[in-house]
């Protein structure tokens, strides 16, 4: 290989993983001088290799909370002790444009209104620990929906999550385009909301023998075989009206 000389040193990066650090030379010995300049360099180089695996770990953590953030519908902005923020998922910035006076500054600046709403209850969090009573939800209403901003503080892990669902109002008739009859997309709607067969019953006045044979053929039309699947579907479709 063309080497003459090697100069080596082991960097215990973790308890199950030490890593082998080799400087090569042809010819050239090193020198007392090289020995002491790579032991003194040695726990520097162990340090930036930890950081660079936190910072790595760090990212892929952040990359599959947005993943399943936007999976679940949600929109998230994540922001660290400091009050910056350091994640904004594609979902939440598009309903921040939505529902917003945009920011002026960088990508990463909040609205005012949601800036201030942050500050009061960020305040609160940071004095006091054992908060008793829920933080309310800041509501901002536009058109026939309604975006909801949920402040979730985590003080062990030192970061707060700002959860955006938004809520839209739409009738059986706006249902009706995935091919359903007037009653079954009445259910459907109902059923988007959480309501139990009972419920249904009681709110379409009809019996719970016919809510479940209204499910049945929505199953069917929508190609579907359960109930969450059918409210995804009708998710779906008010996303579609918002489009």
């Amino acid at each position: 290989m063309g080497t003459d000389r090697q100069l080596l040193t082991g960097l215990p990066v973790s308890s199950k993983l030490t890593l082998v650090l080799s400087l090569n030379r042809k010819k050239r010995d090193f020198t007392e001088g090289s020995r002491d300049l790579l032991t003194m360099l040695r726990p520097h180089l162990i340090t930036a290799y930890q950081n660079a695996e936190v910072f790595f770990q760090l990212n892929l953590q952040s990359a599959q909370l947005e993943v399943a953030l936007e999976e679940s519908g949600c929109g998230a902005i994540l922001i660290d002790t400091f009050g910056q923020v350091r994640l904004v998922t594609a979902q939440a910035r598009l309903w921040l444009a939505k529902y917003f006076a945009a920011p002026h500054g960088c990508a990463t600046d909040l609205p005012e209104d949601l800036k201030n709403w942050l500050a009061h209850h960020f305040v609160n969090a940071t004095y006091d620990r054992m908060l008793t009573a829920p933080v309310p939800p800041l509501e901002v209403t536009r058109g026939n929906g309604c975006l909801q901003v949920r402040f979730l503080k985590d003080n062990a892990a030192g970061h707060t999550i700002l959860l955006m669902e938004e809520d839209v109002e739409i009738s059986a008739k706006d249902l009706e385009a995935l091919g359903l009859t007037r009653r079954e997309a009445e259910v459907v709607s109902w059923i988007a909301q959480g309501k139990s067969n009972s419920e249904i019953a009681i709110l379409c006045d009809i019996s719970e023998r016919t809510v479940h044979k209204h499910l049945e053929h929505i199953y069917q039309k929508l190609g579907v075989e359960t109930r969450t699947a059918a409210a995804r579907r009708a998710l779906s479709a008010k996303r579609q009206v918002l489009a």
